[in-house]
């Protein structure tokens, strides 16, 4: 489980993060003896009053990092940073309602505490969103709202949301298929930090996909980017 959208998102809002709040939990092996030891630290800090904490452990008793899944305790800690105003936490909390985590399943609470995560900047609020409508699963398919929020998660610097609106372009999945508005996605993503939209780069060129003429060397550079991105 990484944390990435909640990390930038504080950056974003000034916050620095201490040495814990830096850590990438994806690089940790969620059933170890460590995972534990770390979310133990982040619960201290929870109940100290940090709400990046709160979100923390809001995901790791979710996902079950570094403990069981525990939907009441997942359930807890998301309100607490939600009553806070804090858009992390009203996007757990989404999570939680929409997923029947320690609570029974809501999906309109969802899509409301989505919604208010989104309009406190929350980049991860926008692309769950675009996913929602994208898919068509929890609520109805609507195309227009899918690009709407996509968009939105791209222009709140989601890397990921540009990879997605580049895939959906590239295969006309609920949008009109475009190859030149793909190829702008997936660079914009790739310059963003995408891995995936590194790695669907270095593919395009090195075999002359997405209407690009062959070129090694191009898809040598975006391969090394690959290497040197984060995911997702």
């Amino acid at each position: 489980m990484a944390l990435t959208a909640l990390q930038a998102f504080a950056e974003r809002q000034g916050q620095r993060l201490s040495e814990l709040e830096s850590i990438d939990l994806g690089r940790i092996d969620p059933r170890s003896g460590s995972a534990r030891a770390v979310l133990e630290q982040f619960i201290a800090n929870a109940d100290a009053g940090s709400l990046l904490a709160m979100c923390t452990c809001a995901a790791c008793f979710r996902t079950g990092w570094g403990t069981e899944p525990n939907g009441s305790a997942a359930m807890a800690w998301a309100r607490k940073a939600a009553e806070r105003g804090y858009p992390p936490g009203q996007f757990e909390l989404a999570l939680c309602y929409e997923n029947a985590v320690g609570t029974a399943r809501d999906v309109e609470a969802a899509v409301r505490l989505l919604e208010q995560a989104l309009g406190g900047g929350y980049a991860a609020a926008a692309l769950h969103l675009a996913m929602l409508y994208h898919l068509g699963r929890v609520v109805p398919a609507d195309p227009d709202k899918a690009t709407r929020y996509v968009l939105t998660a791209v222009d709140l610097g989601d890397a990921y949301a540009a990879f997605e609106l580049a895939s959906w372009y590239e295969d006309g999945d609920g949008v009109a298929r475009d190859t030149m508005q793909a190829l702008r996605w997936y660079e914009h993503a790739a310059r963003g930090g995408s891995v995936f939209a590194c790695t669907r780069l270095a593919d395009a060129y090195s075999k002359g996909e997405l209407d690009l003429p062959q070129d090694q060397k191009r898809a040598r550079e975006f391969a090394r980017m690959a290497e040197q991105a984060e995911l997702p």
